[in-house]
């Protein structure tokens, strides 16, 4: 009613239609997506006549990285409650064995995991293929075989790089299912939303630290020139090693904290004397600021931001008036940072991919299957206009 200016009267005959049609129903007062769900007939502790999706690991020893994961965890929470509140339940297999000793009965390699979905018969409800870094030949080696049983065949591409395998041109993919984060609209937001304030130099640190930094460094480097001709993004040398927070128990503040306990007379040290030492230990934070000028950082990730937002808290800067600064994820672990960063939408991909499976509301994909994540810009503060004279 408030964007399209619709009536009240039109809103409410086309919600009522929807209801008729098993569209939408109603409960406690409010509309949801979908049929009305029996609630006398859903079982309240587990049965054998449950639905089953199979969950499908690359192998059976790398599931406490991929389900921990808090990226991963942001998809997993929807899709694991919908499933449970449908009454489906999710049923392990791997393509190869792994290490984990207590996993051994699980389904592992096509075969195995074919005889274990000719087992469920009508109870297979289809399999999340839930993987990192696929290689192209395997990924294609994994989703054929599973398509062949006509169930929703739906994979997490978490990291926006197994483009390659498609439904096109093939009748076995037609069930076949791609949800990624939309890495390029996602660069391209944070670019647009520093364009429009006034920002045309804008620095990423921590740009080489693995494979995934260095490609969305690329996707940013090659959508800045279509946001705007004049607008660069800049790179930092060589970083010190103590700025990677990964695989590692460190202090909340992470660099700061790490640089600043060799003093012990820490307390006793003014705002300049800290902002000298910061900028003696981090020459890599140092170039970065003084050679290229950029009135803007951009964090590559959440985690990394944390370490990047209390360095120049420390060293004096204030956000955004000295320098502006916007990150990616929308970490839980970082709301309570005043950060502006991007949404990549995985908590509504996780609630699509488990109405795949439910098959209760039409889902769009493209021809191919792909369905991007709605990207968004979570605006906390901390984008404002460039300083007149620079960082």
């Amino acid at each position: 009613m408030v964007s399209e200016q619709v009536s009240p009267h039109t809103v409410l005959r086309a919600l009522n239609r929807l209801e008729k049609n098993g569209i939408v129903h109603v409960r406690n007062r409010k509309r949801y997506a979908g049929p009305r769900s029996s609630s006398t007939a859903r079982p309240h502790v587990r049965s054998d006549s449950w639905p089953v999706v199979i969950l499908l690991l690359a192998d059976s020893g790398r599931w406490r990285g991929l389900v921990q994961h808090t990226f991963n965890e942001t998809f997993m929470g929807p899709l694991k409650s919908e499933l449970a509140q449908h009454t489906i339940e999710m049923f392990p297999a791997a393509w190869t064995p792994g290490a984990e000793p207590n996993l051994e009965s699980i389904p592992t390699g096509i075969d195995e995991i074919s005889e274990r979905i000719r087992t469920l018969g009508q109870r297979y409800a289809g399999t999340f293929v839930f993987c990192t870094f696929p290689e192209e030949e395997r990924l294609d080696t994994w989703i054929s075989p599973l398509c062949r049983f006509g169930k929703p065949v739906v994979y997490l591409d978490s990291t926006d790089t197994g483009g390659q395998v498609s439904r096109a041109g093939s009748r076995m993919r037609s069930c076949y299912y791609r949800l990624h984060p939309d890495e390029t609209g996602a660069c391209r937001l944070a670019l647009n939303e520093l364009h429009r304030m006034g920002h045309r130099t804008v620095g990423i640190h921590g740009h080489a630290r693995n494979a995934w930094t260095l490609r969305r460094t690329r996707i940013l480097q090659s959508v800045a020139p279509q946001v705007s001709p004049d607008m660069r993004v800049v790179l930092c040398g060589p970083e010190e090693p103590f700025w990677d927070p990964f695989g590692v128990e460190r202090p909340f503040q992470g660099a700061v904290s790490i640089i600043l306990a060799e003093h012990p007379d820490l307390d006793s040290m003014d705002t300049c004397e800290i902002r000298r030492v910061l900028f003696e230990k981090t020459p890599s934070m140092t170039r970065l600021l003084k050679d290229h000028s950029p009135t803007a950082l951009i964090g590559l990730s959440d985690g990394m931001t944390r370490e990047y937002y209390y360095w120049l808290k420390a060293a004096g800067f204030e956000i955004p008036r000295d320098i502006s600064f916007i990150s990616f994820d929308n970490a839980t672990e970082s709301i309570m940072l005043p950060v502006s960063t991007i949404d990549f939408g995985l908590g509504r991909l996780g609630y699509l991919a488990a109405h795949l499976f439910i098959g209760d509301i039409s889902i769009r994909a493209d021809r191919k299957g792909f369905i991007p994540g709605p990207c968004t810009l979570v605006d906390r503060g901390s984008v404002g206009k460039p300083a007149p004279t620079g960082a």
